[in-house]
């Protein structure tokens, strides 16, 4: 996951074939976000850029569905939730266990 954050283009590699789209930088376009974007056409076990798909899971009470990926060199976790909703998240998060119980470092 850090080579794709070090490398710009590696990472927009990436999500330009998970959209299954022509990716511009905060693209906008109907093919990209919102209801008219083109369905993904994955399967589990796909691998894109070193990320293997491990579980698809609908949530059709929300219209959402969420693809877990998990990178094939460092095991980092990646989770992408589908949706028409077109405000974004990102968020890298790194799991920092503290030295004692005390509730303090």
């Amino acid at each position: 996951m850090l080579k794709l954050l070090k490398n710009p283009h590696s990472l927009q590699n990436f999500l330009q074939k998970f959209s299954n789209t022509s990716l511009k930088p905060f693209s906008t376009t109907p093919d990209f976000r919102g209801t008219n974007r083109k369905p993904y056409n994955l399967k589990i076990g796909d691998i894109i850029e070193d990320f293997k798909l491990d579980e698809i899971k609908d949530f059709s009470d929300f219209s959402i569905k969420s693809y877990r990926l998990t990178h094939q060199k460092t095991g980092a976790r990646f989770l992408h939730l589908d949706t028409s909703d077109q405000n974004n998240c990102f968020a890298i998060i790194f799991k920092t266990l503290p030295n004692n119980d005390k509730g303090f470092q």
